[in-house]
């Protein structure tokens, strides 16, 4: 039998994964969806008033796309605004860290395809996304992620 650390054994639990399921993947999946519909801020506080101008046609304000996970030790946001995006739907992304104390730190400023997952590493330190470079040619994307 494998042992794995409790914090992750607890962290698998609270996202649906049995502790042996988080083991083997050796990594947390998040794949953003609609958090926010139209919005002139973010209530997370993690984007700029400034990125919040209408865009489109007709013109309308962005949509916020959030995928989170709770550690014992904060909670983890992947954060997305659909007019943060290119052509090919490659899209903008800021990955988070909310300790306990409520402050939210941005660890990492990854790019992700629009309905694309980004992959955690359990010791939270890379995150890998689906991307799409600018002849639609799919790729994986690597970032290190800050320290919480």
């Amino acid at each position: 039998m494998r042992c794995i650390p409790p914090a992750l054994a607890f962290a698998a639990t609270l996202c649906g994964f049995t502790p042996t399921q988080a083991a083997e993947s050796k990594a947390f999946h998040l794949t953003p969806t609609l958090a926010h519909a139209n919005v002139s801020h973010d209530p997370d506080g993690l984007w700029k008033p400034s990125d919040f101008s209408p865009f489109g046609n007709p013109p309308h304000l962005p949509s916020i796309y959030t995928a989170t996970l709770k550690t014992p030790t904060g909670e983890w946001i992947l954060s997305m605004l659909d007019n943060q995006c290119s052509p090919q739907s490659d899209c903008q992304a800021v990955l988070a860290f909310k300790s306990k104390d409520g402050g939210w730190k941005i660890v990492a400023n990854p790019s992700l395809v629009m309905g694309g997952t980004a992959t955690l590493s359990a010791t939270f330190k890379t995150i890998t996304t689906e991307e799409v470079d600018d002849s639609a040619n799919g790729f994986t994307g690597k970032y290190d992620v800050g320290a919480p």
